[in-house]
């Protein structure tokens, strides 16, 4: 490994404004999706919610993950973000 990529890895955190602020937007939707689900059984499927859910933790894996680390240092981390932000997380 290069010192580049050893360095990149030394301070392995997680993104906490990220985080809470993805954390925050599945929070909101969920307790709209519960809401609405009580009132009107049918008007939103948990196929739904599981896709909202799985794109939330898409984007946290782009922007908020440890893997963001190396995002500078190895083109394939990198064009692994765009994937995610552009093919996975908007669906």
């Amino acid at each position: 490994m290069t010192p580049a990529i050893q360095s990149a890895f030394e301070p392995w955190s997680i993104s906490a404004p990220v985080t809470f602020a993805l954390f925050l937007g599945a929070w909101v939707y969920l307790r709209g999706w519960l809401r609405l689900r009580s009132t009107i059984p049918n008007l939103i499927s948990a196929w739904q919610l599981a896709a909202f859910m799985n794109g939330m933790f898409a984007l946290w894996i782009a922007l908020g993950s440890p893997l963001r680390a190396l995002h500078h240092e190895l083109l394939s981390i990198h064009m692994v973000d765009h994937v995610l932000l552009m093919a996975v997380a908007p669906p």
